[in-house]
């Protein structure tokens, strides 16, 4: 692992991580991947340093230990308080602790502890996961990076505090550390090619196995790692058989259908894209012509629609319309024409929406293209879940940093299935896969007939559809050594179908893979389909008290603690016991680790620290839509200027009904004394933190870079005369650009104040007051309307 001298955050911190590295070993069907942490104090003081990174969203923590000095310390699984009070006690008794939780299937912090001045740690973290296949395709990514998550105003009053700080880690464009990664792919047969979509590689192929390594000593962390294997044959069924520890049988079954020659029906596809602001750049150009291409994939006799959504959503037609010519000339050119300027990502209502709507008759498909940039995964999960019997939901993440959890997610607790796509990669070839699943036949209502196996669990209980050439895993753990056969019948639109997979239990292997697999995949069906988002959540803010609750929670711990593996209720612990001469005292001082933004985020690759946006989902109608239908697409609302502004106006007399701002209702505040100017840009009130100051210096940065041009030079007046008098028009465009601008930057969290105004709104209406008088270059309308903006309620 290359190592790179710790740098300075923008606080003037230094950076305790030095680089990463990742090893990653890919046999048969699955991957196990470690991952080495370097952390490093080079301040006087004891230091904790926290770290939030992403993992594969359906990967088993099954390892984690920490190396410091010659020393070595074994990470244990408890369940997540009592690690957590671990973890604690140990900082408090002087000795070093680590802690590795769960954030969210696919995010992860790491927290070092203690770690005294110039002593360095080295954090390993072992994980297991399935290898997507396609055919004779096999499909590696490596998460590196965890892009700003845009967090719904509901979900923002009643989240943990706790929870935010974690799903909003501090942003950097660019980070003094970076990472390297080496893989060995075996298959079931041999390797014939190996491709690096992501990142330049080097490849070399002996006997079948191929070895690739990542060119460069320290790789930038601002998008995922994929890599592409094509294999000699495709895979048959298969059964993975291994010991448990109670003498019985842990089984990895793998199945491969063929179902040639079976025809599909009409249907209904409904396209939902994505057009929030995180979405700007080459990912709404994959979304569009993606879109495009699978508007040619459908046929005569289905119907269709495209909904997009961002903080609203608009769909091009009231209902969804017969597949004729004229409807599809329509439909591709507004997909080639459609952009990414509808703000924040709610995912929650269009899908609401659309769910809630009885279908024409016609089995109903949902393609859903999107970055998957949300914080509320679970609930749109649960959402979908309830309604996997008349929809299916067919994803696309498309970026260099999309959610692989709520993409794959939505796909598998519906019964459709997903694709992955970074710009580098070739967009036909996946597009044409997807319709070919979502166009052709597969098989619903998938049972297993296990006859003398006796399985006691079976992960998951509801096996999902089963697509031509696509792999599907089912895990179950046997009561005893027998072997039998496996029957697996399922429907398909010519009937009943069944096929077999012999299984050989006696010739079982060491349960190093299977085990945490199972556990992982079983705890992942009770977090899918039968815990509530309340219940998920191990902290004393969030726990749910009903008994069926508690139960899923014990039988979660239960498992996880047994098979030695992370979930949403259990956590990794280790503690090195020091000396009492070596042990720290005083203060502990936190250094969050500032991860770097994902390349190509909203459109251009900027500085995103500590972004929280909130806004209410609005609707946008051309005209009184039938009952029951979609909101309209509105043609003569098309630019994002004035978008922002009509939106944003109504904001600005409900922020002023408030706060008592300006000529609405409601008391006036008291006046502040005008903000002096000092070093940090605009002045703040007494008693405001570096951290504050220092996020203001970058807002008054920002608006210096762009107050210039559009109010006509760089010294405007202030007070209401700043922007108005030129008898050119000029104000309203410049209002109309800041808006728009101030929209954009609040677009999937990617303000940087929008969290700490928030806050101060919430305390004090005086201190609204101070901001907008902080905003003094520009007029007090805009600079309120702004404010407004960041502050949605």
């Amino acid at each position: 692992m290359k190592s790179t001298p710790a740098g300075l955050t923008a606080g003037n911190k230094p950076v305790p991580l030095l680089g990463v590295r990742y090893d990653v070993v890919v046999e048969n069907v699955a991957s196990r991947v470690t991952i080495a942490q370097r952390f490093r104090n080079t301040e006087s003081q004891p230091i904790e340093a926290m770290y939030t990174f992403p993992l594969d969203e359906g990967s088993a923590v099954c390892a984690f230990e920490v190396e410091i000095g010659e020393r070595r310390v074994i990470g244990r699984v408890e369940e997540r308080e009592a690690a957590f009070e671990r973890y604690d006690q140990a900082i408090a008794d002087g000795d070093g602790a680590f802690l590795l939780d769960q954030d969210r299937p696919n995010i992860f912090t790491a927290s070092v502890g203690n770690l005294k001045p110039n002593e360095e740690a080295v954090v390993r973290i072992s994980y297991v996961a399935e290898i997507e296949q396609r055919g004779d395709e096999l499909r590696l990514q490596i998460p590196t990076t965890v892009s700003p998550r845009y967090v719904p105003a509901s979900q923002l009053r009643a989240i943990d505090p706790a929870e935010l700080d974690h799903l909003t880690p501090p942003i950097e464009r660019r980070v003094p550390y970076g990472f390297t990664l080496s893989a060995t792919i075996r298959a079931a047969s041999a390797v014939r090619s190996v491709e690096c979509p992501s990142h330049p590689a080097r490849v070399a192929i002996d006997g079948g196995v191929a070895s690739v390594t990542l060119s460069g000593e320290s790789i930038a962390m601002d998008r995922d790692v994929v890599l592409v294997a094509q294999t000699a044959a495709r895979p048959e069924a298969s059964a993975l058989v291994a010991h448990d520890a109670d003498g019985g049988r842990l089984v990895m079954l793998n199945l491969y259908p063929r179902l040639e020659g079976l025809t599909r029906e009409p249907m209904e596809v409904i396209f939902l894209l994505d057009r929030s602001g995180s979405m700007m750049g080459p990912s709404i150009a994959q979304a569009r012509a993606a879109l495009q291409l699978a508007l040619r994939s459908l046929e005569e006799g289905d119907r269709f629609n495209i909904v997009g959504f961002g903080d609203s959503f608009q769909a091009l037609f009231a209902e969804s319309v017969p597949y004729t010519q004229a409807n599809l000339d329509t439909a591709t050119k507004h997909a080639a024409t459609v952009e990414a300027n509808l703000g924040g990502t709610e995912l929650m209502p269009p899908l609401h929406a659309i769910l809630s709507t009885k279908g024409g008759g016609l089995a109903r498909q949902l393609v859903l293209l999107t970055d998957g940039q949300v914080s509320n995964e679970r609930e749109c999960v649960e959402l979908v879940a309830q309604h996997r019997e008349t929809t299916r939901v067919f994803t696309f993440g498309i970026g260099f940093g999309a959610s692989d959890y709520l993409v794959k997610t939505l796909a598998r607790v519906s019964g459709g299935s997903h694709e992955m796509i970074q710009p580098n990669e070739r967009i036909d070839e996946k597009v044409m896969r997807q319709f070919g699943r979502l166009t052709s036949a597969s098989l619903r209502n998938v049972r297993l007939d296990w006859g003398g196996l006796r399985p006691t669990l079976v992960a998951p209980e509801r096996v999902p559809s089963l697509f031509e050439g696509e792999r599907v895993t089912v895990y179950a753990k046997l009561r005893d050594a027998s072997s039998g056969t496996l029957a697996i019948r399922a429907t398909g639109p010519a009937g009943e179908l069944s096929f077999s997979c012999p299984i050989d239990a006696e010739k079982a292997e060491a349960p190093t893979l299977v085990g945490p697999l199972l556990a992982r995949r079983t705890v992942r069906a009770m977090e899918d389909g039968e815990l509530s988002a309340e219940a998920k959540r191990g902290s004393a803010q969030s726990r749910a008290t009903s008994n069926q609750a508690d139960t899923l929670k014990a039988r979660v711990v239960e498992l996880a603690c047994r098979y030695g593996i992370a979930s949403s209720y259990t956590s990794f612990v280790a503690v090195e016991e020091r000396p009492t001469d070596e042990r720290t005292d005083g203060e502990v001082e936190l250094r969050r680790v500032p991860i770097m933004l994902t390349k190509g985020w909203h459109g251009r690759d900027e500085l995103a620290s500590h972004a929280v946006a909130a806004a209410p989902p609005s609707f946008v109608f051309a005209g009184n839509a039938a009952p029951g239908a979609m909101p309209m697409l509105d043609d003569a609302v098309s630019a994002s200027a004035p978008l922002a502004k009509r939106r944003s106006r109504g904001i600005v007399d409900r922020i002023k009904g408030a706060f008592g701002i300006g000529s609405g209702g409601g008391p006036q505040p008291p006046a502040p004394a005008p903000a002096k100017p000092t070093a940090s840009g605009r002045g703040l009130q007494a008693g405001a933190s570096k951290t504050e100051v220092a996020d203001l210096d970058a807002y008054a940065e920002l608006f210096e870079e762009v107050d210039a041009p559009l109010a006509g030079g760089a010294n405007a007046p202030t007070g209401a005369t700043g922007m108005r008098g030129t008898g050119d028009g000029r104000a309203t465009g410049a209002e109309d650009a800041l808006l728009a601008l101030c929209l954009h930057q609040r677009a999937d969290g990617g303000f940087p104040l929008s969290e700490q105004l928030l806050a101060q709104a919430q305390r004090s209406r005086s201190e609204i007051a101070s901001i907008v008088e902080m905003m003094g270059t520009i007029e007090s309308g805009v600079a309120e309307a702004i404010v407004a903006t960041l502050l949605t309620l």
